[in-house]
């Protein structure tokens, strides 16, 4: 009989779990047949094996570490994490235009991130149209906003009223081809 020192038990026990298989399988899942429970598994499993978190067109991620983003032996401390985090927030799952007229005073705060400007690659899409509507509605706010958006000559257009800040970002997620984190100009729109 082998001997095998607890840890390196562990760690195979911490990847066991992880399988492109079954990430494929949870992708194909259709989530009307799920419970809420179930559903939120699914979610949750495909978010952490996903690259970079993708959720949209998400990839299966694999690494060449020990160290697998779903650790099974974590998993309460993760979702106590995530439970405290989130403990005094209100999800909604609703149009950006219920929700602000529902919540709009003048103490609240609302962080916006709309489809960026000409991309066709999300679940819900904007036209130019839309970022016009945004904009007319963000002007009659009677809270705060901030927007992130791409740096897009029509976006600085539509929301020329705001303050308007660039600023560089820097994915966490390497860009396939270079192997690097792929920096980007975005923009904040503020009205404060």
């Amino acid at each position: 009989m082998i001997q095998h020192h607890p840890d390196e038990f562990l760690k195979q026990f911490k990847t066991l779990f992880i399988s492109r298989r079954l990430f494929e399988l949870m992708k194909r899942q259709d989530d009307e047949c799920l419970t809420d429970i179930h559903r939120a598994v699914k979610w949750f499993y495909i978010l952490k094996s996903a690259f970079g978190g993708h959720m949209v067109n998400a990839n299966f991620g694999y690494g060449t570490t020990d160290r697998s983003r779903l650790n099974i032996l974590d998993l309460e401390e993760t979702i106590l994490q995530i439970h405290w985090r989130l403990a005094k927030v209100y999800l909604e799952n609703e149009p950006y235009e219920r929700v602000i007229a529902r919540y709009d005073r003048p103490h609240t705060f609302f962080y916006l991130d709309p489809p960026y400007y000409g991309y066709k690659v999300y679940r819900h899409n904007f036209e130019p149209a839309d970022f016009e509507a945004l904009s007319g509605l963000l002007g009659r706010l009677k809270g705060k906003f901030i927007v992130s958006l791409n740096d897009h000559p029509e976006v600085r257009r539509i929301f020329r009223t705001f303050r308007i800040r660039q600023v560089r970002v820097k994915y966490s997620a390497n860009h396939p081809s270079t192997g690097r984190a792929e920096g980007r100009r975005e923009l904040l729109i503020t009205n404060y």
